[in-house]
């Protein structure tokens, strides 16, 4: 699977939910923290076409409804190099997006592009460490924008 499809299907998957985010990844999600506020599962590491190397995927859910919070897809810093022109050519409206630049000193503070959906934003992040090269994905639904 090629970045753009990975994305696109995640997009698709709308409610996330652990059932429709295994069959995105076809692989099991792990519960590795829970409380009476959110729950959090984890999945990784995952290899596709060209390189891409996703290191792990987190899916975060309000612990009383479900209700997802965040879903973060990363990108491994040793996989292939995916620019933000290639970001651009299947989402052309993507901007800067708010707090968007990092704000201290460590080379892993990401600075965030996000494209505008029906359901909230998606978040395409850019490591000090590798500027030119996508690190993460994140999926943020209005509630929690």
């Amino acid at each position: 699977m090629k970045l753009e499809k990975l994305v696109q299907k995640l997009d698709a998957a709308n409610p996330w939910t652990v059932e429709r985010v295994e069959s995105v990844f076809d692989s099991k999600l792990a519960l590795i923290r829970s409380n009476d506020v959110f729950m959090v599962y984890t999945a990784g590491p995952f290899h596709y076409e060209e390189g891409l190397v996703i290191e792990e995927v987190h899916l975060r859910l309000k612990a009383d409804s479900n209700e997802m919070i965040r879903l973060i897809v990363r990108l491994s810093d040793d996989a292939s190099c995916f620019a933000f022109d290639r970001i651009k050519k299947t989402y052309p409206h993507t901007q800067i997006g708010p707090l968007a630049g990092p704000r201290g000193q460590s080379l892993d503070e990401e600075t965030h592009y996000w494209t505008k959906r029906l359901w909230g934003h998606i978040s395409f992040g850019f490591k000090e460490r590798r500027p030119s090269c996508l690190s993460s994905v994140v999926f943020i639904p209005k509630a929690w924008e």
